[in-house]
């Protein structure tokens, strides 16, 4: 082989080589991240490899899934009131209401004070709370729960003011804010874990759900951001590790079938209680709630924003059940790391532009569709066994510039320079 061929070969390599990193950067400053969601939506769409994740013994949904005309929403306290009561005899593991209970109105407040009765017998109860941009003047709420965190907060959203639940009957109870925050489509993806509120990094409902499920100690528990949130318990033990975006979210792992929580309908709760105490058999036995978290929401939809698009359409408390999930079983979607990524992409990229040159252009166009077939069948599979994210976009798109690389190797023009020297010229 001959000076000239050999360096067309280091040329090649270099020119692929630049590409490759060119790619690197856009695939970690984001450029491809609208591409690839709807690819990841797609294998999201598929059954999964793994056993599927147990969501019927840890959840249970209390749905609110009906709104009668002669009873417009908000509902009186009187009824949440009806429904513990019913609730009790179960012993579930703890209660999450992803409704807002911030009325003052005598309409809806006045049985607060038995509704706080039940709520202190209960113990285990979580509220929510919506975050406000405007700011506020007044004093933070007694039952604030501010995580320690560290990392940059420059990309979290700022909230001055909450609608938080009264102390009438939440006073001492844990609190987590419910915003979902959907993106431009309408979609939901990921779901914020952490607020920054009065500058302050608070936990959202799911999180807080998540750590009365695995009685985390807050004040041992970290948030790194861009990182993850590490949820320890009262004596320092590690009881997740939760990835999130610099943004403190998590990226939501959809499954087919994943959010077919216990489900029963807010209104026969009652029901079925009295039906058991008569002796009867009801629709649903209330005793499979015993050790389980019961959430209780809206999932009517009727003046609920519009949320989910190509993924499954579902009501914002069955997305935060679903990311309980999620973190709960530890199921994760994960990339691999950076640094994978670019010894990938690099190797690859050097060795495919001089194959062109070595074997032609018809054999290096079937070794690179070859290799993208595999690459693009590796993502799905991995996807589905290990939720491994494998960018595709990134590596077609290197694909195909690593041919004209090889091609603009080819065409250069080599000059003869002074001594042994090579000057490189296009033509």
């Amino acid at each position: 082989m001959d000076t000239s061929s050999i360096k067309r070969y280091w040329l090649a390599a270099g020119l692929g080589s630049l590409w490759a990193a060119f790619i690197l950067i856009a695939q970690f400053g984001g450029v491809f991240d609208g591409l690839e969601e709807p690819l990841l939506d797609w294998r999201q769409s598929l059954p999964s490899l793994r056993p599927d994740q147990d969501s019927q013994n840890q959840l249970a949904l209390i749905a609110i899934d009906y709104i009668p005309a002669d009873r417009p929403w908000p509902w009186p306290r009187l009824d949440y009131v009806i429904l513990l009561r019913s609730l009790l005899p179960y012993a579930p593991k703890s209660i999450v209401f992803e409704t807002l209970l911030h009325d003052r109105d005598t309409r809806y407040s006045a049985f607060d004070s038995t509704f706080g009765g039940l709520v202190n017998r209960l113990d285990h109860l979580v509220f929510a709370a919506a975050a406000l941009m405007p700011d506020s003047k007044a004093p933070l709420p007694a039952n604030l729960t501010v995580i320690p965190a560290s990392g940059s907060l420059g990309n979290m959203p700022r909230f001055g003011s909450a609608l938080w639940p009264l102390d009438t009957f939440a006073g001492s109870a844990a609190v987590g804010i419910s915003n979902l925050m959907p993106e431009t489509n309408g979609q939901v993806r990921r779901l914020p874990l952490l607020f920054l509120y009065q500058n302050r990094v608070v936990p959202s409902l799911t999180l807080q759900a998540v750590a009365h499920n695995l009685n985390a100690d807050w004040k041992k528990s970290e948030a790194v951001l861009g990182d993850s949130i590490r949820l320890r318990s009262e004596s320092g033990q590690l009881l997740r590790t939760i990835p999130i975006d610099d943004q403190g979210r998590l990226r939501l792992r959809f499954r087919p079938g994943a959010t077919s929580f216990w489900t029963a309908s807010f209104g026969n709760v009652p029901l079925y209680d009295q039906q058991r105490e008569r002796g009867e058999t009801p629709e649903l036995n209330l005793a499979e709630l015993r050790g389980r978290q019961v959430w209780v929401g809206r999932t009517d939809r009727k003046d609920l924003p519009a949320i989910g698009q190509t993924l499954p359409h579902l009501s914002s408390i069955e997305l935060q059940m679903l990311g309980t999930c999620n973190i709960l079983n530890g199921d994760f979607i994960h990339r691999p790391p950076a640094w994978v990524l670019v010894a990938t992409f690099l190797l690859f990229s050097g060795m495919s532009a001089a194959f062109y040159l070595r074997y032609g252009w018809i054999s290096g166009a079937i070794f690179g569709s070859l290799i993208t077939w595999v690459w693009w069948e590796a993502s799905f599979t991995l996807f589905r066994a290990a939720n491994l994210d494998l960018p595709i976009i990134s590596f077609t798109l290197l694909t195909f510039g690593l041919a004209a690389a090889a091609y603009a190797a080819q065409e250069w023009e080599l000059k003869p320079d002074d001594g042994n020297q090579l000057s490189l010229k296009l033509k």
